[in-house]
């Protein structure tokens, strides 16, 4: 096919990819535009849904195709002596490159990054942008995953992981915050002559502003040299995308805006083409597309240019439905938005039966700490009542729990709270069991204090603890409800053959979300010493109470 001039070549391009007229001056009636942008809804919906195996092997079939024809246009085919040659050289290059690539996927080398390398079958070989595209389809859900668990304000500094062997090169880094996590990935090779090397930069910022808006930024460039890279080609797409949350978390729209740059040189006659496409998707369907032509310079052929254009559209789409889940996998997730909620009265356990409990929940942003808005809804699990539920209620939303009219009985409320700041959920566990618990603490005595171990396993029953140190027997507690009541001592001194006696009140408080309670002795305690007489002390203790498994 006789070479056209790039400018020419990428009006053509457009005209075949039924693409609408550019902003760069296209010609073309209105009624062909429009046209032009509903076949292009067409074909790139059914590209989309293709199933994933599927798109893989277009991909790696475009790819090679298009990597094959750089290879002459560049002056890469002469430079290695000729057709036969210059294919072996390729073919070479890019299955090492393609191998290192799928190796990094299917074993452990990235160590403590491993959760960038997923499972699966090994793909075909393909081409240098294959090979891009598999690092950056590695990447969205683990760079997500991997700093989904940072607190706000804490920042994951840039790891990097280097494995250089031999001709392969290769460094990863990760870093980022919760509002914000990076990756930076290179790989290169050397094989018959030729140098290539593939680097993927990703960034996503997966928790929505206010407005409901995330972004994503994923850059990718292959290259192959030869000559002391003084003849070769450079591909480089940049994609950034735009999502759009509803107050349901749910994504109701994205823009995506593809630039793809490609570039031969040392032929004589450099070649370069510069093509920005921004699409917006809603409902699953294209509702705007533009196409602005850059800075173009040399001639190439026809196909190159169309496939070029088609490889663009391909790549942005398969890079996009990634990045878009590994988004939605961060808002989702509890990342961006905290749900604390609290309880009037605090007390969540050993409740009286049939009291009510009022349930507060106010979700707020982790990344600015306002107020996330959208709605909350609650859900029962167990006994006995909880309103409204299963139902939306607006942010900062209030729900009544019913205890049950028995003792002994459970429930837990399941608060999910979604908005356009992302979902967050909470569980609150209520009862009206008398609690267990582990008791530790001391009260002060001469010479040493007295310390207290043990357990009780319904705090409404009778329970005895162990006393060691100044005083060696029990203290046998008898309770007025499972929440104070009256305690008696018995033992002896530790260090003397002298009984000891005593006797006092308690208070006990339960654990509030998840920590310790306090149960606080008010005591006096009398040493028996023959001749002397009696010796009497008194005083209060707070003991710590810490919550167990029923004995």
């Amino acid at each position: 096919m006789p070479a056209l001039p790039l400018r020419t070549v990428i009006g053509v391009t457009a005209a075949l990819l039924l693409t609408a007229c550019s902003s760069a001056g296209s010609s073309g009636s209105p009624s062909e535009a429009a046209s032009a942008t509903g076949d292009l809804a067409t074909q790139a919906t059914a590209y989309a849904a293709l199933s994933p195996t599927e798109q893989e092997t277009r991909l790696r079939q475009q790819t090679a195709d298009l990597e094959r024809q750089l290879v002459t246009l560049s002056g890469l085919e002469k430079q290695l002596g000729g057709p036969a040659k210059a294919t072996a050289a390729y073919t070479a290059m890019t299955t090492a490159l393609v191998s290192r690539v799928t190796q990094f996927r299917d074993t452990g080398y990235l160590g403590k990054f491993g959760a960038l390398v997923r499972t699966g079958d090994t793909p075909s070989i393909g081409g240098m942008i294959f090979a891009g595209w598999m690092l950056t389809a590695m990447s969205p859900d683990a760079l997500v995953s991997a700093t989904n668990d940072l607190k706000p304000g804490e920042v994951r500094e840039p790891e990097s992981k280097n494995g250089d062997q031999g001709v392969n090169k290769s460094d990863v880094s990760i870093g980022g915050t919760l509002d914000s996590a990076s990756l930076d990935w290179t790989v290169g090779t050397s094989a018959n002559g030729v140098d290539g090397k593939v680097r993927v930069q990703t960034t996503i910022k997966p928790c929505p502003d206010a407005t409901g808006t995330f972004t994503a930024k994923a850059s990718m460039s292959a290259s192959a040299t030869s000559g002391g890279g003084r003849v070769g080609s450079n591909v480089t797409i940049d994609i950034e995308i735009t999502g759009h949350l509803d107050d349901d978390a749910a994504l109701v729209g994205y823009e995506v805006t593809t630039r793809n740059q490609a570039a031969e040189f040392g032929s004589g006659d450099n070649k370069y083409i510069d093509v920005t496409d921004t699409a917006s998707w809603s409902g699953g369907k294209l509702t705007g597309f533009d196409r602005t032509i850059g800075r173009t310079a040399g001639s190439a052929t026809q196909s190159y240019a169309t496939g070029q254009a088609y490889l663009g559209m391909m790549i942005q789409t398969m890079v996009t439905d990634r990045v878009l889940k590994a988004a939605k996998q961060g808002y989702e997730s509890g990342r961006c938005v905290a749900l604390v909620p609290t309880t009037s009265p605090d007390k969540r356990s050993g409740l009286e039966p049939s009291s009510t409990v009022t349930i507060t929940a106010p979700p707020r942003s982790k990344i600015d700490g306002a107020p996330a808005g959208g709605t909350v809804t609650a859900t029962l699990t167990g006994d006995t009542s909880v309103d409204p539920s299963g139902s939306k209620v607006k942010a900062d939303a209030t729900f009544t729990y019913v205890a049950p009219g028995e003792k002994d009985k459970s429930a837990s409320v399941a608060l999910e709270a979604r908005s356009k700041r992302g979902v967050a959920k909470a569980t609150v566990d209520l009862d009206t069991k008398p609690g267990s618990y582990k008791v530790t603490g001391s009260i002060p005595s001469a010479p040493s204090g007295t310390t207290f171990t043990g357990t009780i396993c319904k705090a409404d029953k009778p329970f005895t603890v162990q006393t060691s140190g100044d005083m060696v027997g029990t203290a046998s507690f008898s309770p007025k409800n499972a929440t104070g009541g009256k305690v008696t001592f018995k033992g002896k001194v530790g260090n003397a053959p002298l009984a000891m006696v005593g006797n006092g009140t308690y208070t006990l408080e339960p654990p509030k979300d998840g920590g310790t309670g306090l149960l606080t002795l008010t005591w006096k305690l009398t040493i028996k010493i023959p001749i002397v007489g009696d010796q009497t002390r008194s005083g209060t203790a707070p003991l710590t109470l810490t919550p167990i498994s029923s004995c």
